[in-house]
């Protein structure tokens, strides 16, 4: 244990740097010790912080001048973007006849490509990214979830602005080379290995599966899928069922199958023009 005592430790030393006081100091230390006893202030902090602040404007002049915080307006960083956004919100907002803030992803989705003229798969990619929130339904597979429209406008903007901008950039995805591979599998691995997931679940032999249980599958599957793999599929799936009648949506899943391995490979060139910094 170190005898060293604290005046030791604390001691300057030579190769400490020496802290240089202002060559007035000691001035300004008479001068308030006088005006302290002049004043005798019943409340001294509140005093001397009203004294030196004094001091301080005498002493430059200028900061007296400046203007009070709220003098200044916020700048705008893209007025563009701004305007793009506002715009977004207020489209969404005429489709929300119930003014919940809230739409269902496919009715986002439909504004995207129409009002806002971006591809299928451009829409998906903003629908996936990591910045979009699905609010997902009670389980019952009878919806798709919503989105609040007023987060995802602002959030979305930028990359909207960037595909605007850019009119012939395209997700492209070619799985046609017998050698591309997504997570380590060709096409027939995928194929064969959520069919027999598939066919598992389909105790009753009818090619059908709930929603809520073929997005179970796909979280399920031992293929790490990424989250944006899974929404991907979830997401580009056709289903049946739900006419009107209040009955769960199904997933023919044999007719996915073919799909598949694209809709993951398009997942996989989504991460990488997140990778890229695009986004």
């Amino acid at each position: 244990m170190s005898t060293e005592t604290f005046r030791e430790r604390t001691l300057a030393t030579q190769y400490q740097p020496r802290q240089h006081l202002p060559p007035n100091f000691s001035d300004v230390l008479k001068e308030y010790a006088r005006e302290v006893l002049r004043n005798q202030p019943p409340d001294i902090l509140e005093w001397s912080a009203a004294y030196f602040k004094k001091l301080a404007l005498e002493t430059d002049p200028l900061q007296a001048k400046q203007p009070p915080p709220d003098h200044y307006t916020p700048l705008v960083e893209d007025p563009e973007r701004a305007m793009l956004a506002n715009k977004m919100v207020k489209v969404f907002s005429t489709m929300d006849l119930s003014g919940s803030g809230r739409l269902p992803v496919l009715e986002v989705r439909r504004v995207l490509t129409e009002a806002f003229e971006l591809t299928g798969s451009q829409a998906l990619y903003l629908l996936t990214a990591p910045f979009t929130t699905i609010i997902e339904d009670d389980g019952s597979g009878l919806t798709d979830g919503g989105i609040e429209y007023t987060l995802f406008s602002h959030s979305a903007v930028r990359t909207i602005q960037y595909f605007q901008q850019h009119p012939n950039f395209f997700f492209d995805v070619d799985g046609s080379d017998a050698n591309t591979t997504v997570h380590g599998m060709n096409r027939y691995d995928i194929e064969q290995g959520f069919l027999r997931i598939f066919r598992l679940l389909d105790e009753a032999g009818t090619g059908r599966l709930l929603l809520h249980d073929y997005q179970g599958a796909l979280e399920n599957a031992p293929y790490h899928l990424t989250h944006r793999d899974i929404c991907v599929l979830r997401l580009e799936c056709r289903t049946c069922g739900n006419d009107g009648n209040g009955g769960p949506r199904e997933v023919e899943y044999e007719r996915e199958l073919p799909h598949m391995f694209e809709r993951l490979l398009l997942a996989e060139a989504f991460s990488l023009f997140e990778e890229e910094g695009q986004s």
